[in-house]
């Protein structure tokens, strides 16, 4: 799902052409929040603290993929901030459980999602960003 997840991000932010049509942003919102629903519903499970499956107690390397993958997408969508709260909560726990706070903080502060002009969103570092999409 993590792979199904970044390749339609990619659609989205590499399409400068028709990024800016509210049909094709709405389309694209949507089928990434069907799939993130389903994300939170397993982090929302018992269990599992982190993607490597249930029972594992310690952030493996898919752990790092997805916090990186969800810090930025989270910040895209005022929806996919409010409603993926299990999301959240495993960002929180994987950037605790490595004791990489500090690190995580001072980049999200200074580090810009993407390079200027590189894609359609995201030219600021994390915590500057605005929601693109409130709907």
């Amino acid at each position: 799902l993590l792979g199904d997840v970044w390749s339609a991000w990619a659609k989205l932010m590499f399409n400068k052409e028709k990024y800016s049509e509210a049909e094709y942003k709405k389309e694209h919102h949507d089928k990434l929040l069907n799939t993130l629903k389903l994300i939170d519903a397993y982090f929302g499970k018992e269990g599992n603290s982190f993607a490597a499956g249930k029972g594992n107690d310690k952030p493996s390397w898919v752990d790092f993929k997805a916090l990186h993958m969800f810090n930025v997408i989270l910040r895209w969508s005022k929806v996919y901030d409010s409603e993926l709260s299990n999301i959240k909560a495993y960002n929180a726990r994987v950037v605790s459980v490595s004791g990489i706070q500090e690190y995580f903080d001072a980049e999200n502060d200074t580090r810009p999602l993407y390079p200027p002009n590189y894609t359609t969103w995201g030219h600021d570092a994390a915590n500057n960003v605005k929601f693109d999409y409130e709907e």
